[in-house]
């Protein structure tokens, strides 16, 4: 988790997976590991924890906003291909 650039008031965390299950498997877990500047899960176990030196987790200069979307409107590649077609 970092400082957000664009809100003092929340933090902004990069979360990174294969899958959507490899998602719905980590992210409710994410948040028990608050203090790790890097934590990964396989199939939702924990496999490698760690702690940045830092004052407060590991400082990134953002130049440009990224583009997000929201976990919960991911969509399965056919779902999206049916959209494309009609």
């Amino acid at each position: 988790m970092k400082e957000n650039p664009w809100n003092s008031k929340k933090v902004a965390g990069i979360f990174s997976a294969r899958s959507r299950r490899e998602v719905e498997a980590a992210f409710s877990k994410i948040f028990h590991y608050g203090k790790y500047s890097d934590v990964s899960f396989d199939r939702g176990i924990i496999v490698f924890k760690e702690i940045g030196e830092s004052e407060r987790g590991i400082g990134k200069e953002v130049l440009k906003q990224p583009v997000a979307v929201p976990v919960s409107t991911l969509k399965t590649f056919s779902n999206v291909m049916e959209q494309v077609g009609e």
